[in-house]
């Protein structure tokens, strides 16, 4: 027996270092598969959620089982507390020059903002006929206003009289996607590094955030992407995900016939409490990719007037797939209009599913850029900033409401 010891000894250390091994292994089981396989959408497949290969990802939720799922998925991209503003860049810049005086900005940005006024008449086609169809479309007091409409349209409860009812209004959304948004990525920015460094996160096939990517395996989101920003409780999508009877994805134009797994422990669990901007954040491991990494600098907090760019999926894009439907601002607008610690308000285009886009700084057309400067990530509408003397203590002497139709950004720590 004792001459036996020292082998059973080996034998037990083998097995045990073979169970760490495996736990430090989970997330290399995550797959990349190719995108074919549903990780594209539309609205109506969206809404219906019955693809044909709903069944065919192992780990997929059957479809008599998503329509909660769905539903769950709808109010999550609706929060925190209220969805991201699309925005008038002209009402927005007359509010800022009211409340902090005139901004300084750069030649290149006042152009695109005296080319601004095809998208401002647009986007108030689009206010006119949300006002005109709300009583059509049932549209209740509670539902909020048209920062509301992409999550109360996509909801599968919507009747068929509701559907037909609000078409006028999707109509204005094309036409506004048309006006303000722009789908080539601008050269100063320089396409390949944002192809590499902006992506979808979806579950199952429906996109639900925009995701910065940081590493081969590694990126960053909003954390309210998967949990309540009122409770900081876990959605069903998540609940779902981390007992792997639901999958989490990946998907970015660098590579854009895979997607790639989330892995599930990697997923958020929670928070304690109500999120605020400072702990808004998930960071996930996913399935290697294989283009290079983009080069980021995070970068202190930009001045108002300072020229900004933020792509992200939008709903209403005339585009057949997911990752085709990524947009950016086309005009004037997209800059930081008042900033206050790691806290940034902004004019940028945005809707829901852009929470967790990475805001950048944009150079002057001609400059020559071998990175990526990174000012933060785009979190909601500018109330989600809260007020000066707010509990959180986020940003002290920041006014969220200061300019009530702007959106919200938070600074990432500061790379000198």
């Amino acid at each position: 027996m004792k001459s036996r010891l020292p082998v059973l000894l080996i034998a037990l250390a083998l097995m045990l270092s073979s169970i760490a091994f495996a736990k430090d292994e989970l997330c290399q089981s995550t797959r990349s598969v190719l995108a074919s396989r549903g990780a594209t959408s539309d609205l109506s497949l969206a809404r219906a959620f019955t693809r044909s290969d709903a069944t065919a990802v192992p780990g997929a939720v059957a479809p008599i089982a998503l329509s909660g799922l769905l539903n769950n998925i709808r109010r999550l991209i609706g929060i925190p507390p209220r969805p991201a503003q699309q925005v008038n860049e002209e009402q927005v810049r007359l509010a800022t020059e009211k409340q902090l005086g005139p901004l300084q900005y750069s030649i290149a940005e006042r152009d695109r903002q005296a080319r601004s006024g095809s998208c401002n008449a647009a986007f108030k086609g689009l206010q006119a006929s949300f006002a005109s169809s709300r009583g059509a479309m049932e549209w209740d007091v509670s539902d909020g206003g048209l920062e509301r409409f992409v999550v109360w349209h996509q909801d599968p409860l919507r009747t068929p009289a509701q559907l037909t009812a609000s078409e006028p209004v999707v109509a204005a959304q094309q036409a506004y996607s048309r006006a303000c948004l722009q789908t080539d990525i601008p050269a100063e920015m320089d396409s390949v590094l944002v192809q590499r460094a902006v992506g979808i996160l979806l579950i199952e096939s429906e996109p639900i955030c925009t995701v910065l990517r940081t590493g081969h395996e590694d990126v960053t989101t909003a954390l309210h992407c998967f949990v309540s920003a009122l409770s900081g409780s876990a959605s069903e999508a998540l609940v779902l995900a981390r007992q792997r009877k639901a999958t989490y994805w990946f998907i970015y134009e660098a590579e854009p016939d895979k997607r790639f797994e989330v892995c599930p422990e990697s997923l958020p669990a929670g928070s304690a409490g109500a999120l605020h901007p400072a702990i808004d954040r998930a960071s996930l491991k996913i399935a290697a990719t294989s283009a290079p990494v983009a080069p980021l600098r995070r970068v202190s907090a930009p001045k108002p007037g300072s020229s900004l760019y933020l792509r992200g999926y939008f709903a209403y894009a005339d585009a057949p797939n997911s990752l085709r439907k990524l947009r950016s601002s086309q005009f004037g607008g997209c800059v930081a209009l008042h900033t206050k610690g790691q806290c940034i308000l902004h004019g940028c285009q945005t809707t829901p599913i852009m929470s967790g886009a990475p805001v950048f700084l944009r150079p002057e057309p001609g400059a020559a850029q071998a990175q990526l400067d990174l000012a933060g990530l785009h979190l909601g509408p500018a109330s989600y900033g809260g007020a000066p003397d707010a509990a959180s203590g986020i940003c002290k002497g920041f006014d969220g409401n200061l300019i009530s139709r702007a959106n919200f950004a938070y600074q990432l720590e500061h790379q000198p």
